[in-house]
């Protein structure tokens, strides 16, 4: 009996470490992305990170007489 409740703990502690990994990377996609507000929202909301790793990037500002 003890073996088997060790091995819930175990197990997770292996799938918390991987949501952790994978939010960070979700984290430091939407900061990449540029979506700044949406990165620090996160941190009360976590799945706005995951949203904001998933939608595009956002444009880049205009600026007059800078030719593509």
């Amino acid at each position: 009996m003890v073996l088997a409740i060790s091995q819930w703990y175990l197990w997770g502690g292996l799938l918390g470490l991987l949501w952790f990994i994978c939010l960070v990377s979700a984290g430091v996609l939407t900061w990449k992305n540029g979506h700044k507000v949406l990165f620090f929202i996160g941190f009360i909301v976590p799945i706005l990170w995951i949203v904001g790793a998933m939608i595009s990037k956002r444009p880049p500002p205009y600026q007059p007489g800078l030719r593509p």
